[in-house]
């Protein structure tokens, strides 16, 4: 004979155990909702908005069957430079979780390319940023030089004029020592 204690674990047990598959249903139909509206946000080219959408889904219904999917378009939404939040850093860490995840063939290989792809952009992007500093301080350099050779210029036309000004002062100065010179022969 069964006790009535046991009768009741049993019912209690039931009993949660039904209700956690409604909770598990509920989380799961919530996280197709938010996929649901990701997908027609991206369809409208709202782009932003269905990356937050996705974002919610990858960050809260990590149990859910529409997790794979939010974080592989998350991912990609967040390479996507026409995105109004696209992020390098965050589409690589998520890029690093679809890696572990199981993906059809076509998600997988979209994933390593799009993460080396990304990388190649950082790598690029930073030598280009160095290559504007370099130009800025080149730049920099000429403008400097170009003043300083704009200064010795004008002072070398300057001195120029003097020289061409002392010239002639001697040359009058020579003159009126001949000319003094052959006044003293006369006398």
């Amino acid at each position: 004979m069964i006790s009535p204690r046991v009768v009741v674990i049993t019912v209690l047990v039931t009993i949660s155990g039904c209700s956690s598959l409604s909770v598990d249903r509920d989380t799961d139909l919530r996280a197709r909702r938010h996929l649901e509206l990701a997908d027609s946000l991206e369809r409208a080219n709202s782009l932003g908005e269905a990356t937050l959408e996705y974002t919610t889904v990858a960050e809260h219904y990590s149990g859910t069957s529409s997790y794979p999917t939010a974080v592989y378009k998350a991912a990609l939404l967040y390479c996507d430079s026409s995105n109004p939040v696209a992020n390098d850093s965050t589409a690589l860490h998520l890029l690093a979780l679809c890696a572990r995840m199981q993906l059809t063939d076509d998600r997988a290989n979209t994933v390593r390319v799009a993460a080396a792809l990304l990388e190649r952009i950082r790598t690029l992007r930073s030598q280009a940023a160095r290559a504007s500093a370099s130009y800025d301080a080149l730049t920099a350099q000429v403008k400097r030089q170009a003043g300083t050779l704009g200064t010795q210029s004008r002072r070398i036309q300057e001195l120029e004029e003097e020289l061409r000004q002392t010239g002639q002062e001697l040359q009058h100065l020579k003159e009126i020592d001949l000319r003094m010179s052959r006044s003293r022969q006369k006398k």
